[in-house]
């Protein structure tokens, strides 16, 4: 499943209760969203050929979509366990996830930034 199903099941949990996402799930959120306008962008200028339709950036931009999964997947754990009332390491590792992916992400939407002028004009997403 592509960060499209993600966000759509993450959006439930969060709105179904608002009380039920924490301020880091929802700044989470926010980069998982700032990033993907990103990749979305660099993808649409790609296919345009607005930026040069090389075999590398290509597989940047497609590295970019396998960390937004990758990041949405470790999200989607981690309010699992925060729903389950979790505490201790076990949450506290899952949060860590969380940060090590999306500032794998941020780096991967910062390179993307250097080729891609439309992409220059969205906001980089804030890490919680």
């Amino acid at each position: 499943m592509r960060f499209k199903g993600y966000i759509a099941i993450f959006l439930t949990f969060c709105t179904l209760a608002v009380t039920g996402c924490s301020s880091f799930e929802r700044t989470a959120f926010q980069a998982l969203t700032a990033s993907k306008a990103i990749v979305d962008q660099a993808g649409k200028d790609y296919n345009a050929g607005t930026i040069p339709q090389t075999a590398a950036i290509k597989a940047v931009i497609e590295t970019a979509r396998n960390a937004q999964d990758t990041a949405a997947d470790s999200l989607k754990e981690y309010h699992a366990l925060a729903k389950a009332k979790t505490t201790g390491q076990p949450l506290v590792d899952a949060q860590n996830k969380v940060v090590a992916a999306l500032t794998n992400l941020k780096q991967i939407v910062t390179d993307i930034k250097k080729f891609d002028t439309g992409a220059q004009k969205l906001p980089d997403p804030v890490l919680p």
